[in-house]
């Protein structure tokens, strides 16, 4: 892992020239066969593809992955096992457990790593013999992703395997070190709730194993759990001190019989560590401690000028509510002055939640704010009122600037109950008029709410208009408030849906109608798959440029992303995410996130960025598939930001500290190599000037 760096870093030196990379892909040295087999197996894998029968009930594997399954070249069976897991199909099993026996550990964790995603639990048995002790420590990579794998099934077997393994690995066996890290976080996934498997390891020299230790017991509320954890805020390393304090909220020590006012002290002594990411998961657990010794000592971090901390404290004065009412007079000068946006954005919520009658006072003027943000997030500060916010919502979902518009009509959505949704019916007909898609997919989910029959024209051509949008926000909409229509069971709004709509092209629509309409909508439209990519996907060139070396890290392409803030280095993954890695090249090379806002940052956890929109709800015009993969999310990873499974597009975010609630829930394609300290000092709505492929050395 890399050390975390200062939150706010001196202006970095000039960055120095950068070579654009050759447009020639590397020899191929792995055989035509080879390659054409391995370019087959991730258009599979892209297309969701199996062949059997027209409706898609009894799939059967691709003849191309059982081929490579049996094929001599571990590359090639590795393949199979990696696209079996990511078709996501039954029948997969048995072939992923043929492999997991495999004599090559490349193909055996491959093989492990796929039974994960498959759910396989008759892979169980194989999987705990992968954990036996001599098996681990000459198959380390194997155990690690057999120990992932078991977390993913829980289950009373998974979870005693994985716990025999921690209390009886020796401790000693520094071969063993990142099997006994996977395992711990393999059984916290899994539900484990005794602490002792955890416990034994809080004294390893390695902080990689002591981190994740302290991770399984912070989500576990026993009183021997909490004191083990709150040892562990004197740890030497910061980021083992940093996992220890996020699980020292007051909820978490009062509901595990602790006493919350013997470590606030503690706590409050830690605003003044050494380590940044110590000091924001500080603040952040001190929100939940309403008293005054927390409020104030928060309150003098939010006067402070070190903006990431002083935004977190602002955010932990809102939570703390109306116990920081003497933070009132602060927030009224930040969301009244013209300092930062970024810190003027938290700060509205802040105010509402602390005192809504001084936030009243500040609303008519903070309405015309110049800054759309602004304006965005007094209208997300209103949802709480309720009814009572209708009025000034109704105003901001008619702002000029549509993401303000959009962010109010959610606000409203939200604010209403199932009753009193007609209040703004008027304002539901209104806005699907608006040229802007995420203006009318808020909208229909008004329309989803209401389930007014008399709609139901309407709707048929919501989804007409959405068929020709960039992106599937406003027909997905469209599809749920359809439905919603059906609760009505003599209305059968899908038989006008089908017979006026041909099958969509999107696989993404074609899966929620089939969600949404059940069997009627795989007579009508047939299966969902394959899921045809929305761009022209080069599957044999990627395979060919990132696949065809021996050592594929050798031929990974690199990009220099320059910001306002300084020069980022990255690397991508291209044999793990073959597709999202050839997809943020081609975006890149079209200049397409240049001048583009960096629209979320969440001090010590990410930096997102991808959003032409810059409100995080913008995109390409097209989707990708998920290309879930064996890489985990550590400090300075790349991921693929989503709205639900196979959403993605362009946006991307980088993780500021290890993250391993996202491992298995997005793709990770790529890692940070420089300027870790231009990342941890990024502020939203600071811009990405240009992102270039380079040759150069970071």
């Amino acid at each position: 892992m890399v050390a975390f760096a200062a939150a706010c870093a001196s202006a970095p030196a000039p960055p120095p020239p950068l070579v654009l990379a050759p447009a020639p892909p590397p020899p191929a040295l792995r055989s035509e066969i080879e390659v054409a087999l391995a370019s087959a197996l991730l258009r599979l894998e892209d297309r969701r593809e199996f062949i059997g029968t027209d409706d898609g009930s009894s799939a059967t594997l691709d003849s191309t992955i059982v081929e490579s399954a049996r094929a001599p070249q571990p590359f090639l069976r590795a393949r199979s096992a990696r696209a079996t897991g990511r078709i996501g199909t039954a029948p997969g099993r048995a072939i992923v457990r043929e492999l997991l026996a495999d004599s090559d550990s490349s193909v055996a964790a491959a093989a492990a790593f796929a039974a994960g995603e498959l759910a396989d639990t008759a892979a169980t048995e194989l999987l705990v013999s992968r954990l036996d002790h001599s098996s681990a420590a000459e198959n380390p990579s194997v155990a690690i992703e057999a120990a992932e794998a078991l977390g993913k099934f829980g289950g009373i077997p998974a979870r005693a395997a994985l716990a025999q393994f921690l209390l009886t690995a020796d401790t000693s066996d520094a071969r063993l070190g990142a099997v006994v890290g996977s395992a711990l976080i393999g059984l916290w996934r899994a539900g484990e709730t005794g602490v002792a498997p955890f416990g034994r390891w809080l004294s390893s020299p390695d902080p990689e194993i002591r981190w994740r230790a302290v991770y399984g017991l912070t989500r576990r509320s026993r009183p021997e759990s909490v004191e083990l954890v709150i040892d562990r805020i004197a740890d030497p390393h910061p980021l083992v001190r940093s996992f220890a304090v996020r699980g020292l909220t007051f909820p978490l020590i009062s509901s595990a019989g602790g006493s919350p006012a013997l470590v606030l002290p503690r706590l409050i002594a830690l605003l003044s560590d050494s380590s940044y990411s110590v000091r924001i998961e500080t603040i952040r657990v001190l929100g939940s401690y309403r008293t005054a010794d927390a409020v104030q000592a928060v309150l003098q971090v939010a006067n402070g000028d070190a903006l990431h901390e002083k935004v977190a404290a602002i955010e932990a004065l809102g939570q703390m509510g109306s116990a920081a009412s003497v933070a009132v007079p602060t927030l009224s000068q930040i969301v009244a002055g013209s300092g930062s946006v970024y810190v003027r954005e938290v700060a509205v919520p802040a105010l509402q939640l602390i005192d809504s009658a001084t936030a009243a006072t500040t609303r008519p003027t903070l309405m015309r704010d110049p800054s759309w943000r602004i304006r965005a997030a007094v209208a997300n500060s209103l949802e709480p009122l309720q009814v009572a916010a209708i009025p000034m919502l109704e105003i901001l979902a008619r702002d000029e600037d549509p993401r303000v518009a959009a962010a109010a009509l959610e606000a409203a959505i939200g604010a209403l109950g199932l009753n009193t949704m007609p209040m703004i019916r008027p304002l539901l007909f209104e806005s699907l008029q608006s040229d802007d898609l995420y203006v009318r997919a808020a909208a229909l989910k008004g329309f989803s709410w209401l389930a007014d029959p008399t709609a139901f024209p309407l709707l048929l051509d919501a989804y007409d208009r959405a068929e020709e949008d960039e992106n599937n926000d406003a027909a997905l909409a469209a599809v749920d408030a359809i439905a919603e229509l059906g609760i009505d069971a003599a209305m059968q709004p899908e038989r006008a849906f089908f017979a006026r709509f041909r099958r969509s092209e999107d696989y993404l629509v074609r899966q929620r109608v089939a969600a949404r309409f059940g069997e009627e909508a795989l007579e009508a439209w047939g299966a969902v798959t394959p899921a045809q990519s929305t761009f022209d996907v080069p599957f044999e060139e990627i395979t060919r440029a990132w696949s065809a070396s021996p050592d594929p890290t050798s031929v990974r392409p690199r990009f220099a992303i320059e910001t306002e803030a300084g020069v980022i280095g990255v690397e991508l993954f291209g044999e793990a995410a073959a597709v999202t890695s050839a997809n943020f090249r081609r975006l890149a090379r079209q200049g397409f996130f240049d001048g583009q806002e960096w629209p979320r940052v969440v001090p010590n956890f990410v930096v997102q960025g991808g959003d032409p929109r810059g409100d995080t709800s913008g995109g390409p015009g097209y989707t990708i598939r998920d290309e879930i993969n064996r890489h985990r999310f550590a400090s300075g990873t790349l991921g693929m930001a989503l709205s639900g499974p196979d959403t993605g597009g362009s946006q991307f975010f980088i993780t500021l500290s290890p993250q391993p609630h996202l491992d298995g829930g997005y793709t990770v394609f790529g890692r940070v190599l420089s300027g870790f300290e231009v990342l941890h000092s990024i502020l939203p709505g600071q811009r990405i000037i240009s992102v270039r492929e380079i040759t150069t050395a970071f």
